[in-house]
Order: structure tokens, then sequence, then C-alpha cells
């Protein structure tokens, strides 16, 4: 029995053993994720690569599968140079040079599943030491200036079968490669650009398939890339330090079947000599003969025994590294949109984008045909290219040097010959070419190749909005054009590598693309470029160019920017660990240009919006941001980021430290200011909170309660932040109002064209403005801007000179006329010969007119500065003395102590200091509302205060566009008959006045005309049903018809009315006149009824004649009319006005730049000149005349608002100093310093709700008007006590008058001179004595001789 239980029982535990053991089975085999597999596996981010350096690579991998929030746990991946023999991989195992490597990962998921293993990659390793090479560095027998591209070969047999073959090829410069005449690779511009001293980029091919059993070559041609920049732009490459002959090293590898290995390496035994490539530079473009081609170079049977032996060349560079990033690869080809023929040499190219890359040509022309191929992005009004927007920087010396160009000389075969650059690229839309010989090409003949790093996508963006796609293309478009072997800025003008440009669009390349690679290659070259003090330049690399402050903190941090950013999206930190120590040297340097804690120096706000902010700001704000991320990458990198961590809270709080270090060193200097009542205020706030804390805690050691709870009433700790936060707020409001900037004057000098078109040996060269010397002949075509000042010596035209004069209509030019830089010419072709050039033009006058001008604008006066020079020092002085009385009468220290600081809070000048700006910002947003824009809180204060208003007559109180105002048929001619007829003759005219007479004719249909002409000066004739049309002026009609008395009448008063009589005629008959004129605004004359019954003096300055201005003048109803001023006489004029009383000059041209700047409020029309609103004040956007009135009064509410504010401000601190002195205490009355902190903030608030009344002000409302008396100056006038006249030789033209008359009133006696070119004087009105000899000495120091004096 006993055995049975026994039996049974060891059954059941084996069953249970059994039981057990599969159920530890089952437990620990868990199920494989079947749903994420590892794919796209990359090593150092490549996909397959070769050639790679690094002994230890980074393997990386994506998640393929539906599994939502995958998770891994941990990886595995494995190794080996079999695909079938892989091992696990361990940190630091050793790779060998020259070896391909298998690789696959494991993953586990979250759950310790493990996934599918993925597919094999490979990567295949290159050099990783010095000694792995076995070729050496070679050059040619030229020295750096030879132009002519060198090239290289070497023949060799290949005997055996080649199992594979790697070249690795550097350069210092560009290469091209070729084996047995094939192209090796896809890449382009290769190595990439880096310091050539510090490093050189090697690249990697396999090259297998393009050897062959027998007889092989391997050939290479170099160019100068960056290496050897043999033209001059502004960033000095052509002094670069590493500047030479370009050199190669290249290294053939041939592994054959059986195992062994054969190099070919460059040395002395390869030849060299030079052929078709002429010319290359990487601003200018590639020049290739084809003619010097030698044919068959690159293949292994050519005869080089007339070629040079190789020179062996040091290394340039003590790095030479393998190329880890994407190759410059055509990534697209582009066809053109449309092809513009303008004879059969001339053709121009519109692509259907802007890209940066190259063209391919194909052509077929007769031998020695030189082709040019011009890029661009913008054409000209005739159609033709237009380089001035991209060419400014590139300052050519040589007399054949272009730019963005590449020429081809065909050799002529009879067949198609393809052209295609090799060591440039360029920036372009367009693209002009043209030959020397006529050739045919359509737009098949010509191919845009889009050429950049080719990194490859990784984001996408798409939306329903047409607009936003198209935006997010042309961002991806531009982003990719700028990406060469570095980050640029463009491909067109500069091509470098400007740090901020790169940080500020970080997030947008690697959110858009994988660019990791190409990002840490240029880590590298800033390592490179740091000095030994520390700093970097602000392009990167550099020649050594951009150093020191210029560039500066903001530009700078491109160091931690970038690598953070790498981190951030990549979870990658080499870059991180490599730039560490370089970003310590540069945090070294900027502690030695620390003032006070701040950096005051950088370029700072650069791309800014009507005002900059202050670089001493931006450019402490990036220190912080450097320090911010330096603790971040120190704990990163498992380093001490305290130290770090701590000095970004010190630059933190810099800003509020401001207020204490200014007011205390002014108190210090015994100049207190409004800083100094800030920083007392605070300090003594913060400095009795402090001493109520500790009081309050030995009250409650001591178990006194009542005293805890009087103490617990005597925090101001929110007391002091608070004046710290509401003066920042009224400093920030104040720091809006700024001076003027410079974008007038670059506008100014964008208006001339970069280039001209100089006649040299007969033929049209076109050089940059700046090479035109006084003497050259130059030709303008129409649509073309005039590039400098000079004289017509042949042909005709109508010459758009608004730009200069302001007047709409066109002056007419013929042989003997001056014309003028930055003038249109509009319909004939001019030949002229420069007479003033660089500074002399009259642009140039204009543009150091609004620079002086700007330069003696006085700022605004700041009343809370003003004041504070007194309230300050009295502040301190009774706190001071109510401390001491409360002392003297015997009360304790806390109480007195109470007393002083009481005052000290209480007369806090927020109010004071809110009392300006807070108006000023409620005013010029109320302006802003109503499209009046006042820039600066300067010109707010100051527009009310005007006494005479000065306005420019085109386009401010006319329309600034001709229109027909009369039509008067002759006898027996209807209205009808005379427009049909103008109109038949007008609509083949390209002159301005035509377009008057069209617009009036709109509707009518006119008969065809034949034999038009346009004869420029007298009219325009032509041929209709055989007989004459014509039409012109009142001398030209002379000539053709009889007018009678009574339209001669008419004309006459025409002409009085300011109108422009136009005659038309069939043969010898007079069909009538059309009277053309600049018409007067509608709203014009109730604007200027609403100035003068304001009490303001309205004066009107033009250009115009005296006729015509006197005219509009009494039309517009104003009190005084200046005519006949050119740009420098308004400007005179305004000076003049401005001895009378505050003037504010109104216009809209860049004529009336300089007086817009000069008087004391500029106020421009905002359909105007760009460099019109650019210099004024206060620009009105809805172009209302009325608005000048309505910006007035609302100066003027702003002004009254600004008054009543600082009158409660002063009121507040009247009533508040006595109380919280206790002069009250006797009536009970007792304020501790947190009442007076809130009675301080409730003085703000009744500030800042004053001045927010100013919302409700109607400021087009003329009903509650005043007119102010204002006491002119008259005196002037009447100290003009003799005039002298000049007679003068020279003057030739009006600018001759201009300079004159210019050079004359210069002298402070002189009231006005009065020039005339056509009688040969000057009459000058004198205010004081002067003596001739100094009159004399003025005028014939610009040129001209006086020959008397009366």
């Amino acid at each position: 029995m006993n055995n049975k239980i026994n039996d049974a029982t060891m059954r059941i535990k084996q069953s249970i053993y059994i039981y057990a053991f599969a159920a530890l089975l089952l437990g620990g085999c868990k199920s494989n994720n079947e749903l994420t597999i590892p794919t796209n596996l990359r090593t150092e981010y490549l996909t397959e690569p070769i050639g790679l350096d690094t002994s230890s690579p980074r393997f990386t991998w994506e998640y393929s599968g539906n599994e939502e929030g995958f998770k891994a746990s941990r990886y595995e991946v494995r190794i080996g140079t079999s695909p079938g023999d892989l091992r696990p991989y361990a940190e630091g195992m050793a790779l060998k040079p020259h070896t391909r490597y298998y690789w696959n990962v494991t993953v586990w998921d979250g759950e310790g599943r493990p996934c599918a293993t993925s597919e094999t990659a490979s990567f295949e390793t290159a050099k990783f030491d010095p000694s792995d090479w076995s070729a050496s560095w070679i050059t040619d027998h030229k020295d750096k200036e030879f132009e002519p591209a060198p090239l290289f070969r070497k023949s060799f047999p290949v005997g055996k079968e080649v199992k594979d073959a790697r070249v690795y090829v550097a350069s210092a410069g560009y290469h091209e490669l070729f084996i047995n005449g094939e192209r090796v690779g896809t890449n382009y511009l290769d190595p990439g650009y880096t310091h050539f001293d510090k490093r050189i980029l090697y690249v990697t091919h396999d090259v297998t398939s393009l050897l062959k059993q027998g007889d092989n070559a391997v050939a290479a041609v170099l160019g100068n890339g960056w290496y050897n920049e043999q033209s001059v732009a502004v960033w000095n490459f052509h002094e670069a330090r590493w500047r030479d002959r370009p050199r190669l090293l290249c290294e053939l590898r041939i592994t054959y079947t059986d195992g062994t290995t054969e190099v070919i390496g460059s040395d002395e035994t390869w030849k060299t000599s030079t052929g078709a490539y002429t010319y290359n530079n990487i601003y200018s473009g590639d020049k290739f003969d084809a003619r010097l081609e030698e044919a068959g170079w690159k293949t292994a049977h050519f005869d080089d025994s007339k070629w040079e032996a190789a020179l062996p060349a040091q290394a340039p560079a003590p790095l030479l590294v393998a190329q880890q990033m994407p190759g410059i690869r055509i990534t697209e080809e582009v066809r053109p949109v449309s092809m513009k023929r303008f004879s059969d040499q001339l053709y121009v190219y519109s692509f259907p984008k802007n890209m940066s890359g190259l063209c391919r040509l194909k052509v077929k022309g007769e031998a020695g045909t030189r082709i040019t191929l011009k890029h661009g992005e913008l054409l000209k009004k005739d159609g033709r290219l237009e380089q001035g927007n991209i060419n400014v920087y590139y300052h050519p010396v040589k007399p054949d040097e272009v730019f963005q160009m590449d020429v081809f000389t065909l050799k002529g075969t009879g067949e198609e010959e393809i052209f295609m650059p090799s060591f440039s690229y360029h920036g372009f839309q367009y693209v002009e070419v043209e030959s020397s010989r006529p050739v045919t090409l359509t737009e098949e003949n010509l191919t845009g190749l889009f050429m950049h790093t080719d990194v490859r996508p990784s984001g996408s963006f798409a939306c329903s909005n047409p607009l936003l796609n198209k935006i997010w293309e042309a961002t991806m478009q531009a982003y990719r054009s700028n990406l060469h072997s570095i980050p640029t800025d463009c491909p067109q003008r500069e091509k470098n590598g400007w740090t901020a440009d790169a940080h500020i669009a970080i997030d947008l390349g690697l959110l858009g693309f994988d660019g990791i690679t190409l990002y840490e290659k240029w880590m590298n070259d800033i390592i490179d470029n740091q000095r030994e003090a520390g700093e970097i330049s602000g392009i990167i690399p550099s020649s050594g160019w951009g150093y020191g402050e210029w560039p500066g903190p903001v530009w700078d941090a491109v160091m931690f920017i970038i690598p953070n950013a790498l981190y951030d999206y990549y979870g990658e930190s080499r870059s991180i660990e490599r730039l560490y120590p370089t970003m310590l040297r540069y945090l070294d340097y900027l502690k030695t240009k620390e003032k006070d804690g701040y950096l005051p120096f950088g370029l700072g706000d650069w791309v800014y919006w009507k005002a900059t902010t202050n670089n001493e700001y931006t450019s402490t704000a990036y220190y912080y941001l450097d320090y911010k991320l330096m603790a971040r990458f120190a704990s990163l990198l498992g380093k001490d980021a305290a130290p770090y961590q701590e000095k970004a809270n010190t630059l933190k709080s810099l800003i509020n430290q401001k207020f204490f270090i200014s007011g205390y060193k002014a108190l210090w200097h015994r100049a207190p200011n409004m800083d100094t009542l800030v920083a007392l205020g605070a300090t003594a706030a913060f400095g009795y909170s402090t001493y109520a804390l500790f009081a309050m805690t030995a009250a409650q050691v001591r178990g006194d309660e009542a005293a805890v709870m009087t103490y617990m009433m005597d925090f101001y700790f929110e007391s002091a932040a608070m004046i710290l936060t509401l003066i920042t707020v009224g400093k920030m409001l104040e720091a809006r109002s700024k001076g003027k900037t410079t974008d007038a004057l670059k506008s100014l000098m964008s208006l001339a064209p970069r280039t001209a078109s100089v006649l040299r040996d007969g033929r049209e060269v076109e050089v940059p403005v700046e090479q035109v010397q006084q003497g050259d002949e130059f030709a303008v075509r129409p649509g073309e801007s005039i590039p400098v000042d000079g004289v017509v010596l042949e042909g005709s035209s109508a010459v758009n000179e608004s730009a200069l004069t302001g007047e709409s209509i066109p002056v007419d030019k013929a042989p003997g006329d001056g014309v003028s830089a930055a003038t249109v010419n509009q319909s004939g072709y001019l030949r002229c010969r420069a007479t003033r050039v660089g500074q002399d033009t009259t642009l140039s006058q204009i543009i150091r007119m609004v620079s002086d001008a700007a330069a003696t604008k006085a700022p605004i006066a700041k009343i809370a500065d003003k004041v504070s020079g007194v309230f300050v020092p009295a502040v301190i002085s009774i706190a001071a003395v109510t401390t001491a009385v409360w002392l003297l009468l015997g009360h304790p220290v806390g109480y007195a102590l109470a007393r002083g600081i009481s005052v000290l809070v209480i007369s806090c000048p927020c109010a004071l200091g809110l009392a300006t700006p807070v108006a000023i910002m409620v005013g010029s947003g109320l302006g802003a509302k109503n499209g009046i824009l006042f820039k600066t809180a300067a010109s707010l204060e100051e527009t009310g205060r005007v006494q005479i208003v000065a306005l420019d007559k085109t386009g401010t109180i006319t329309s600034g566009q001709p229109r027909v105002t009369d039509i008067l048929p002759a006898e027996g001619v209807t209205e009808q008959e005379l427009l049909t007829n103008a109109l038949a003759l007008e609509q083949k005219s390209e002159h301005p006045l035509a377009r008057a007479v069209l617009d009036r004719a709109e509707g009518l249909t006119a008969p065809e005309v034949s034999d038009f002409q346009a004869l420029p000066g007298n009219g325009l004739t032509a041929r209709l049903t055989g007989r004459t049309l014509w039409g012109g002026s009142a001398a030209y009609t002379a000539e053709k018809a009889a007018v009678s008395p009574e339209l001669q009448a008419r004309t006459e008063e025409l002409a009085r009315q300011g109108k422009t009589p136009l005659f038309f005629g069939l043969d010898d008959r007079l069909l009538g006149i059309i009277a053309v004129a600049d018409v007067i605004k509608e709203d014009s004359p109730q604007a200027v009824r609403e100035l003068r019954n304001m009490g303001i003096h309205v004066v009107m300055l033009t250009g115009d004649n005296e006729h015509t201005a006197r005219a509009i003048g009494a039309q517009a109803g104003v009190d005084q009319v200046i005519a006949g001023v050119l740009p420098e006489g308004k400007e005179a004029a305004i000076r003049r006005l401005m001895q009378r009383g505050k003037v504010a000059m109104v216009g809209d041209g860049i004529n009336d730049a300089p007086a817009l700047t000069r008087a004391d409020t500029g106020i421009a029309i905002g359909a105007g000149a760009d460099v019109a609103i650019d210099a004024a004040d206060v620009v009105l956007m809805n172009s209302s005349l009325p608005d000048v009135p309505a910006a007035i009064r609302l100066s003027r509410a702003t002004l009254r608002n600004i008054h009543e504010n600082l009158f409660w401000a002063f009121f507040y601190n009247a009533i508040g100093i006595p109380l919280a002195a206790g002069v009250f205490i006797p009536l009970g009355l007792t304020l501790n310093p947190m009442f007076g902190a809130a009675a301080m903030s409730l003085s703000s608030f009744c500030v800042v709700s004053n001045a927010l009344r100013l919302n409700l002000f109607k400021l087009r409302d003329n009903r509650h008007d005043h007119k102010r008396t204002y006491h002119l100056n008259n005196e002037i006038k009447e100290e003009q006590a003799m005039e002298k006249t000049l007679e003068i030789k020279g003057m030739m033209c009006p600018h001759c008058e201009a300079t004159v008359r210019t050079a004359l009133e210069a002298l402070p006696q002189v009231q006005e001179a009065q020039v005339s070119h056509q009688t040969g004087t000057a009459v000058v009105t004198l205010t004081g004595p002067v003596e001739d000899d100094v009159l004399r000495r003025t005028v014939e120091d610009k040129g001209y001789t006086v020959t008397a004096i009366r």
C-alpha cells in the first residue's frame, strides 16, 4: 500500500516538474515582432558609401512598419568583410583601410521581442593615415597668374582581370578626372571648398567598369576654384594666404581577381600641358576654345611626347581627409520657357525659375565663332539681360574680365558642338547668348542644369492654399541653390559662407533635407577658421577677410547654434565634441571684449525694418545664448556646466543692472538723471524690504506678534520689480524714436545703372560704371538708364528726367544737350561723352545733400531728461532731509528711514518717464490706423509745431500724369475728327505726352499710318492715305501751316495756364490744338485751405517754369510760389524758409529727398518714390494731401496730451512728496512706503489712461481748428541790402547753372543766386558784405571763368 502511494506521489511530482519546465520554456520564449523592421541602413549618414576615413563609423537606420509608438529597447550591429560572416560589432573595433565591410542590425522592441533582421548594407574604407598614400602631389611649371588650366595624364597597362578599382583624388582647386576618355563620377566642382592651407578633401570613385585589359590612361584637368582666385572681389580671395597654381594628388588602386593589387599614383612620371580650357574663375565663368583641344588627350594612345613632365609639389595642407558628404551634382535639367531673338547673333532665354548651376549649349557654326553665355536674374526694359543687381562686389581689373559669363569658341567641325562649363556655377533665370558671327538657335539648343550639393529631401509640405505651396517650393529651391559644399548666401553675387545666413536657415534646412554631413563638414571649416586669439570670421571659409569686431557675436553664434540643431534633429553630438575646444577659445576671446559685462560691437541687426536694434543688446543677447548652449553641451559631454549656466544667468540680468550702473555712475559724476531715481527708488524699496524681513524674523523669535504683523505690511519687493518693469517699458518706447537710416542713400545709389556701354576701339564694351572716365564715349539705347552725366554727340531722344527734377514730362535731347545719370532714355539711340563721373554727377550731389542734411538734423529735446536735472537732485535732497529731521526729532532709525524711503518710492518718476513715450505710442498708433505713419517720436512731436508748409507740385498738388485738358479744333474741323487724326499719329509714338492723347481718344478707331517718323524737338510725321499727317510744337507748326489769330491767342492763354499745346495738321492745313497738362488733384485746394485756416503759411516748390507754377499755385490757393528750382534749389529754398520759422516739406519724388531731409519735418506721399519715403519723417500712405493737415492736428493733440501728462506727474509729486515726508502727520496723515508705491502705480495708470484718450480724437475733423498766429521772421528779406552780377564763361547747361548756384549759395553772405547759362550771368543777392575776390574764387574753383563783377 505504501509502495503504491509512493509511486503515485512520484508520478505527481514528475508531472509537476514537467509542467513547470514547460511553463518556464514558454514564458522565456517570446514571439517575434513581425510589424517593424530596420530599413535605410546608412554608414556615416551615407548610403553604401565608399571612401570613408573613419575607423569607428556611425551606423544609423530607420524603421518601417505600421506599429504605432514603436520604441527599441536594444539593438545589435553585426559586421564583417563577407556578407555571410557577420559578427557583433563593438565600439572601437579596428577596421582596415581599402576594405569593403558588410553589416546588418537586429532590434528588440520595448517588450523585449526581436524584430526581423535588416537587409545587409555595406561601406568601404579608404585612407586612415598619410602612410596609406602612395601618390605624390604634382603641378605644372606655370605660376598662379597663368590663366589656361593645367592638364595631366598618365598611360598604364592592365594585364590581368580586374576585380575592382578605386581612384582616390584630391586637388587644390577643382578637378575633372577621366579614365580612357570617360569622365569619372557624377560630381562637379570637386573637392569641396575648405581652408586650403588647413585641410584638403579627397574623393573616392569606383572605376572598375572604366578599365580594360591592355593600354589605359588616366587624365585630369584642374580648375582654379577658390584656391587660385585670379580676379578681384570685395573679399580679397586674390590675396588668400594659400593662393597658388592648382595641384593634383591622384591614386588609382586596382585589385585583380588573383588577389594582387597595383597602384598608379601621381608623380613626376605624369605629363602636363595646357589646352582648350583657356580661363576659369568662380565669379567670372569658364572660357573654352575648342580649336585648342588636342584630340584624344584623355586616351591611352595619345602621343604626349611634347608634353612636359609634371612637377612635384608640396602638400597644400597638413590634413587630407575624405569628403564624406554628397557631391555637387546636376539634379534637374530645366528647359527654357521662351526665347527672344534680337538678331541672328543675339538671343535671350528665359527659364521657369531661378536656380544655381550651369547651361549646356548645343550649337553649330563657323570655326572661331565666339559665343558668350551671360547669366542673370533680371531683364532690362528692352528684354536684354540686367546684371547691375548682382555684380556690385566684383571688381574686374583686366580688360576682358567678365561676370557670370561663359565663353565658348567653336572648332567649326560642321557638326553640332556641345559646351558645358567645368569650373564655375552661376545663379540665374535668364541667359543672354551672343555670338561674334551669325548662328541659328532655338529653345532646344540651351538647357539649364540645376546644380547643388545633392542632399536627400527628408520633409515635405503641401496644403490647399496654392500660394503657400509656391512659397514652400521657392524656399526649397532657394535653399538648395545655396548649397555648394558649404551653405552660401547667394549663388550669383557672393557665393560666400556667411555664418548668420546659415544659422538662421538651419531649421529650414534640416526640416526639409538630410543635411547633417554637409553641416558637419562646415563645422570642421569653422575649426580651421579660428585664429589663435579665438575669433572667427563672418564668412567661412575665408581668405582672411571678415575677422574682427564687424560681423561679431550674432554671426559667430553659428558655432553653437548649428551643432545644437544637429543634436536636436539627429541626436548627434560629434560636432559638439569636435567644436568644444573651439567654443571655449571663442568665449575666452569674447570675455576680453566685454564692457561692463556687455558686448558693444558687431554687425547686429543687419536686415532691419525701419529702425535697428542697438548692437549692444543684440550682441549681448547672442552672448547669453552662447553660454546657455555651452551649459547644455557641457552636460551632454559629462563636463561641469555650472560655470556656463552661471555666466548665462549673469548676462540675463544685465538689462536691469543697466539702470543701476547708469544711475549710480551719473550720481557719482554729480549729474543725476532719470536712471539715478530709478536705481535709488528700486534700491530703497528692496533694501527696506530686506531690513523688514530680518526685523520680522527677529520679532518672530521674540514672540512679538504685533511687530510681526507690522513688518509684514512693510514688504516692497514687488515695488522694486515694478519700478524696473515700468521704466523698461518706457525706455523701450522711447528707443523707437530714431533718426534717419541709410536706406534713403542706398535707394539713391541704386538708381544709376551698375554698368555702362563704353565705346572703345569702335565697339561697345560693357564695363562697371566706376570705370567710366571723363571724356569716355558711351551709348544708351531706348529703355536704358544713363550711367553718368554727359553731353549728346549723336542721336536724338526724349529723356525722362523725373528721377532728378520730379517733372513727369520728358525732355527732348539732341546733339549738344546735356544728360544726367539715373535719367531714362525713352525713344532713341544716344551716343554721349562723359562730362561728370563718380562723385561729380548730379545724382551723387543729391546723395551728398541727403547725407549732409541727415547729419545736421537736430535731435528732439527730451523734456523728462531736462527736468531731471533739477527734479532728481531735489528728490534725493528731500529724502535725505526727511530722514535727518525725523532722527533729530527723536524717532527711531527705522521710522525715520521709512519716511525717507517713502519719499524716494513715491517720487519715483514712472509717470514722468511715461508721460512722453506713452502719448507718442498712442498718437503713432492712431496715425497708422488712418494711414499716417510717423517714423519717430521726434517727427510726431515736431509736426504740430510747423509754421510753414512747403508743397512739391508734381505728384503732390498735381496728379503727376499728363492729361488732355483742352481740345481746340480749327475752323471746319470737328472735335472727333481732330482726335481721330491725333490718335492715328500718336499711337505710333513712344513719347509720354502721346499717352495723354491715347487715353482721351479711348474708344475711337483710327486708320493705320505709314512712314512714321519722330522728330525730337519738333514733332511727329506720317503718311495717311497718301497725305502727310503731322503734329508737334508751335515752332514746327509755323513751318507747316498758318495759325489763325484766334487760335494763336488761345495758345498763348494755354501756355500762361501752364499747359502744353500740341498742334496737329494734314498737309498744309491745321486741324487744331490739343492741350496737355499735369492737372491739379481734386482735394488739393481743400487741403491748402485747411492749412491756411490753421494759421500755416503755404508755399509751393517746383522745378517747372514760372507760368505753369503760377497757374497751378493760383488754382491750389497757396500763399507763395517758388518756381524753376532743381533738387539743390529746393533744398536751398527750404533752408531759407527755415530761417523764418519751422518748416514741413511735402513731396513725393527722388528730387524732393534733400529738401525732405533738410526740413524740420519731411512728409512723403506714400505713392511716391521709395527714396522720398525713406528721407521723410512722416509718410502719408493714402497719398492724400488732406492728410497733411490731419497729421498736424494729430501732432498738436499729442503735444497737448504730453503737456497734460507732465502736469499730472508734477502735480502728483507736489502732493505726494510732502505727504511721504510726513508734513501732514500732525493732521493724522501718515504714508508708509507701501502706499507710496501704490500711489506711484496710480500716477502711472493715470498717465496711461490720459494717453489712451487720444484714440477718441478725430484727426480729419477741421471744425475745431484754431488759427494760430505765428510771427514769421521776415528780417532776411529786409536785410537784402545789395545785388551783384557775375559774368561767367564756360556754363553749358542747366547742370552748370546748378553747380555755380550751389557753390555761391554755400557762402554765408549769399541769400540767393540766380544763374543762367544762356546769358552767362549769376545775380547774387547778399545779406552782408562780401569781397569780389571771394565770389570770383568760389566760381572759378568749380572750373568756370568769371570775366566781370558788377
